[in-house]
């Protein structure tokens, strides 16, 4: 019984460790999407309903607007403003299917990165 009690305490320590093959955002990229977007940095407990999602993936930062008085779909785009699931990398270009499966597949979520408060 004490080798279960020593193995689910180690696992505990070791298992809710911080994960640090995140990749550290450039501050300036994110500010700069923030104010795209009229929002400020997220606080956590903050009461919001406009918020803005941050992913990584392959390394890069991915960034997407969510709203809960809105039915909107989630399309990526990184610091330049490209967006990941279209042909184009505009925002209202065609959506190209392996390119939402496979973001569904790799990417991370990293979490609430901005809010919008009136």
């Amino acid at each position: 019984m004490k080798r279960y009690i020593l193995i689910i305490c180690l696992g505990a320590m070791f298992g809710c460790t911080k994960n640090d093959d995140t990749p550290k955002v450039d501050d300036a990229c994110i500010h700069k999407v923030l104010q795209q977007y009229g929002m400020v940095p997220y606080e956590e407990n903050a009461p919001f309903c406009i918020s803005l999602l941050q992913y990584n993936f392959d390394g890069n930062a991915y960034f997407a607007y969510s709203s809960c008085i809105e039915d909107r779909l989630v399309n990526p785009f990184d610091c330049n403003g490209v967006y990941f699931l279209t042909n184009d990398g505009k925002e209202n270009g065609i959506l190209v299917d392996e390119k939402q499966n496979l973001f569904a597949r790799r990417a991370k979520y990293v979490g609430i990165v901005g809010i919008k408060v009136d």
